[in-house]
């Protein structure tokens, strides 16, 4: 964030990183409804540590697959 007069204003940076939390507790809680359709979704993404899916597609089929769990 950076200071503006008497405000904070956001920053994309900023932005990403709670996208990343919110991401990462949605999948915390599919897991523990669910842990081995959770272990599928991530698995789908990241098959190992240098092959990982990115394309923007993917991760919102995964966003909605994860959703669909809860």
């Amino acid at each position: 964030v950076y200071p503006l007069g008497d405000r904070v204003i956001g920053s994309m940076r900023a932005e990403i990183m709670k996208s990343g939390a919110e991401d990462y507790e949605l999948l915390r809680a599919a897991e523990r409804k669910h842990p081995d359709e959770a272990r599928a979704v991530c698995e789908s993404l990241c098959r190992a540590f240098n092959d990982c899916d990115n394309t923007p597609e993917e991760f919102a089929a995964a966003y909605r697959r994860l959703l669909n769990l809860l």
